[in-house]
């Protein structure tokens, strides 16, 4: 089950809140190593397609949410929206 957002006046951005340095090297070598699984041909269940990998630097955690497909009949995420 995905947790509901907060409400956008509640949460800061980057431009306010400022970037951990560190937090955008671990994401960009979890990014590079999938490029890397790509390239290689590894198979659908080893790489992140069509998952979301969510980090929690401040307590070092991981989620990974699995993404539904589109629906052609939705309004938002069909190939025709």
């Amino acid at each position: 089950r995905v947790p509901r957002a907060p409400p956008p006046e509640s949460v800061t951005d980057c431009s306010d809140g400022g970037v951990v340095g560190p937090v955008v090297g671990v994401i960009g070598s979890l990014q590079a190593m999938e490029v890397i699984k790509v390239a290689m041909r590894k198979p659908k269940e080893e790489v992140m397609s069509g998952r979301l990998l969510l980090y929690d630097a401040s307590c070092c955690t991981f989620r990974n949410i699995r993404l539904r497909a589109r629906r052609p009949d939705c309004a938002m995420c069909s190939e025709s929206p």
